[in-house]
C-alpha cells in the first residue's frame, strides 16, 4: 500500500474526486449570489480561500511525523490518526463505492473510535480526530493495544473477504508492530512523576490521613516495574477474554473480567492494607477507557448482527 499523505478520510476523498475537474484558481474573484431565509446574498470567492487548499497540502506534507516517518512502518506517517491508514486502504480497494455517505461515515467513525486510544499516545503533530482528553496511563494503553487489535480483526471478519481482507489483515499486523513497541515501554507523565517522587523522603511533610494514604499508594505504584514475561501473560489473558466476546451472551461479564485483570495487574505490588483503595483509585482513572472500548465493541456487534440478517 502506498500512503496518500493528503488523504483526509473517505468522505473528503469522495468529494474531491467528484470535483477533480474543478479548477479553484479560476474561481478567484467571482461572485456567488442566492437567497437565504428570504434574503438575497452575494459572496465573493477570495484569493485566500482559493489558496487555502494549497496551504493545507503543504501543512500536511510538513507534519513532524511525516518528516520523521520510517518508510518500513506505514503507521509512523499517521500515528495520531491511524484510522486514516485503514480508511485509505478500504477506499482504494473500492470498499466504500456502493455505500451512502451516511454508511461510509459510520464505518469511518468506528475505525476512528477503535484507534483513538493508541493514537492519543503520540504527542505533537496533526490530529484530525481525537476524543481522548486525558492522557492514558500504562495499564490503559496495554488494554487498548489488545482491545483495538482484536476489534480490528473482528471488523475484518465482519465486513471483508478475499484479497481485500488479506490486505487489511496485513495492515492489522503492521498496526500491532507499530503500537506494541510504543506501549511496552510507555508510562504517562503522571506515572513518571510518581516514580520520581517515590524516591524522595517525605516523612517531614504534614499530610492528612487521606492524603498520606494517597501518597503511599501512588508511591507504591511508582515503584512498580513489571517483567516482560508478566506483561506478555497479561496480554495473553486479555486476548483470550476479548476473543470470548464473540460467544458470550453477557458481554458485560467479560468486560468485568477484563477490568479485574487490569486492577489485579496494576496493584500487584501494593500492600494488602492499601490494595482495595488502590484498586478503586485505578478503577476511577480507567472508567473513560472502559467506556470507550465497550462503545466500539458494542458498535461492532451491532454491525455484525445486521450483516448476519442481510445474509
Amino acid at each position: 500500500m502506498k500512503i496518500n499523505l493528503l488523504y483526509q478520510g473517505a468522505f473528503a476523498e469522495r468529494a474531491a474526486q467528484k470535483q477533480k475537474n474543478f479548477d479553484p484558481l479560476a474561481m478567484a474573484g467571482q461572485k456567488i449570489t442566492g437567497t437565504l431565509k428570504g434574503k438575497a446574498f452575494e459572496l465573493t470567492i477570495s484569493d485566500e480561500l482559493v489558496y487555502m487548499q494549497n496551504e493545507l497540502e503543504q501543512l500536511l506534507l510538513k507534519d513532524i511525523h511525516v518528516q520523521n516517518a520510517d518508510p518500513n512502518d506505514i503507521f509512523s506517517y499517521r500515528p495520531k490518526d491511524q484510522w486514516l491508514i485503514f480508511s485509505q486502504y478500504l477506499f482504494d480497494a473500492g470498499f466504500f463505492d456502493e455505500m451512502s455517505n451516511g454508511e461510509m461515515n459510520e464505518i469511518e467513525s468506528l475505525l476512528q473510535q477503535i484507534t483513538d486510544g493508541l493514537d492519543s499516545l503520540t504527542e505533537l503533530g496533526i490530529d484530525f480526530y481525537s476524543r481522548v482528553k486525558k492522557p492514558l496511563d500504562s495499564y490503559e494503553a496495554q488494554l487498548e493495544l489488545i482491545s483495538s487489535t482484536k476489534a480490528l480483526k473482528m471488523f475484518s471478519e465482519t465486513f471483508l473477504d478475499g484479497e481485500v481482507k488479506a490486505g487489511f489483515d496485513a495492515l492489522i499486523e503492521q498496526y500491532w508492530n507499530h503500537n506494541e513497541k510504543k506501549v511496552r515501554n510507555y508510562r504517562s507523565v503522571e506515572e513518571r512523576f510518581y516514580e520520581a517522587r517515590a524516591k524522595l523522603n517525605l516523612s517531614s511533610v504534614s499530610l492528612s490521613a487521606k492524603q498520606a494514604q494517597m501518597v503511599r499508594i501512588t508511591n507504591q505504584l511508582g515503584k512498580t516495574h513489571v517483567s516482560e514475561e508478566s506483561l506478555n501473560q497479561l496480554w495473553e489473558r486479555y486476548s483470550t477474554l476479548f476473543e470470548q466476546l464473540a460467544t458470550e451472551k453477557d458481554r458485560s461479564f467479560i468486560f468485568q473480567l477484563v477490568k479485574e485483570e487490569l486492577l489485579g495487574f496494576g496493584t500487584q505490588n501494593v500492600t494488602a492494607k492499601d490494595k482495595d483503595a488502590a484498586k478503586q483509585w485505578i478503577s476511577d482513572r480507567v472508567s473513560e477507557t472502559f467506556n470507550r472500548t465497550q462503545t466500539y465493541w458494542d458498535k461492532l456487534f451491532e454491525f455484525q448482527s445486521h450483516a448476519v440478517v442481510e445474509i
